[in-house]
């Protein structure tokens, strides 16, 4: 007989078991943990907040998710547990804000490690100054990712607009009727449970057939990266740039996505100096035929490979569509995890080190979330991988932003400041379908200059009343 606080049980996903097995090696682990931090309503209602935070947890079930081995077999599963609320806490300052307090306590928040079997897997922080308040989600991705983010601030503002006029009961009934029509995480499980898991390793198999490993500045990749040992080097494409991009685009049938990920391949080919190149990306892992998956919390984003080849013929419009392919293609197989991938092949997933990311979230109407009674706006999100290099591209309003989280002993500063100049150098050679890849160009104007004169600046001074063998036995004497 179930247990009464236990309201559903099942198996985790390919997605969720690597997380697990990882987290069961150390689990002291900060890797995979999720920090939002979002500037709230100075007035807001701390109870109602509290209650609304309250009601995420009705509305989207995985948020009281714990996990266990069954002694009987010896399985692990995700349970939800009926009585299981978020952890809700306020840490009041008696001065006005201050950003070395506020990241203080972020970090010291961020250090606290989840037990995915005891405690609870979100926590919510509110850090209240005299003049200014902020709140913190922090919780783990083994039950949702950075595109649920969105979806749990559209919808804790809506319960907080709501409980202000309505009692918790009114607005609890309302939810279970979103609940009942709404796709579960735990139909997902069953669904991915029963794709062919044979047939997307064969996919992925044929895909990285025959590949010799390449690596940006012939780096290889380091272990165990924590966050103090990650650096933040970030980069604002023109609005003019950015509007470009976005017309070529469109011009070739394709996503913003697909240039942005073509160029990075490209641009990892020249650093790497070598034409067949293999780096990892995320996607979304919604792509499946399952109702309102894109309001369901849980994790479904994962991570694949890539593969981009180019030979001296190849254009620009060849390997945009060959990324193109393989991102069709990634959609409908991109469903185990990358280490049961790359087990298909003679490479090791710790030999590929770096992880391309396009921020496309779901986020409904901003402008109507930040005008509500609670005014949630987004800050920060943090995410930590285990890649020696993460590019993460996002749409800014003024233009798209290039973050680069980066291993300070895996590169310098310079050395990275250099790969992403170059990276951008590669949209500025290569917005034409017709361009050779061989004649894309990771150096700027400046570089070019300094190649171009300096490097071929030979001329030198030398005494013009003695002939050449004068001057060389002069010098061999020397």
């Amino acid at each position: 007989m179930m247990n009464s606080n236990i309201t559903d049980i099942y198996g985790l996903t390919p997605s969720q078991e690597g997380i697990y097995a990882q987290y069961f090696q150390n689990t002291d682990t900060k890797t995979y943990q999720l920090l939002c931090l979002c500037k709230i309503n100075k007035d807001a209602d701390l109870e109602i907040l509290e209650s609304s935070v309250e009601m995420l947890s009705v509305r989207h079930p995985v948020l009281k998710t714990a996990f266990t081995v069954l002694k009987s077999t010896g399985a692990i599963k995700q349970v939800i547990l009926q009585n299981r609320k978020p952890k809700f806490a306020i840490v009041s300052s008696d001065e006005n804000f201050s950003q070395d307090l506020l990241d203080k306590i972020v970090e010291e928040e961020a250090e606290r490690p989840l037990d995915l079997q005891k405690n609870s897997l979100f926590r919510v922080i509110v850090v209240d100054f005299c003049d200014e308040r902020y709140m913190v989600m922090h919780t783990h991705h083994i039950i949702l990712d950075g595109w649920c983010l969105p979806v749990l601030i559209n919808d804790l503002q809506r319960y907080y607009a709501e409980l202000i006029n309505k009692s918790i009961e009114e607005v609890t009934d309302e939810i279970n009727k979103e609940v009942s029509s709404q796709t579960s995480y735990a139909q997902y499980a069953t669904w991915i449970k029963n794709q062919d898991k044979n047939e997307v390793l064969e996919y992925w198999g044929n895909l990285l057939e025959d590949y010799n490993v390449a690596h940006i500045y012939d780096r290889e990749k380091k272990d165990n990266i924590k966050n103090e040992d990650v650096v933040i080097y970030n980069t604002l494409l023109s609005e003019e740039m950015s509007q470009q991009i976005e017309q070529f685009a469109r011009k070739s049938r394709v996503s913003p996505n697909t240039v942005f990920e073509c160029a990075f391949g490209i641009a990892m080919q020249k650093y790497s100096n070598c034409e067949d190149v293999v780096f990892d990306k995320i996607i979304s892992g919604r792509g499946i035929p399952l109702k309102n998956i894109d309001n369901t919390v849980g994790l479904f984003i994962n991570t694949v490979p890539v593969r981009l080849k180019s030979d001296g013929n190849s254009t620009f419009a060849d390997v945009l569509k060959e990324t193109q392919d393989q991102t069709i293609n990634a959609n409908k197989n991109g469903i185990l995890p990358l280490t049961e991938v790359y087990k298909q092949t003679n490479l090791d997933a710790k030999s590929v080190d770096a992880l391309f990311i396009f921020e496309n979230y779901f986020v409904g109407d901003a402008s109507d979330i930040e005008k509500g009674p609670l005014s949630p706006k987004l800050v920060s999100f943090t995410e930590q991988t285990e890649f020696n290099l993460t590019v993460t591209i996002s749409k800014e309003k003024s233009g798209y932003k290039i973050k680069t989280a980066y291993a300070r002993d895996a590169y310098t500063e310079s050395e990275v400041a250099r790969f992403i100049k170059g990276y951008i150098s590669v949209f500025e050679s290569s917005l034409d379908e017709t361009k050779l890849i061989k004649d894309i160009s990771v150096l700027t104007e400046s570089e070019k200059e300094i190649v171009l004169k300096a490097f071929n600046n030979t001329q030198v001074e030398y005494p013009r009343d003695k002939c050449i063998h004068e001057l060389f036995e002069e010098q061999v004497e020397r």
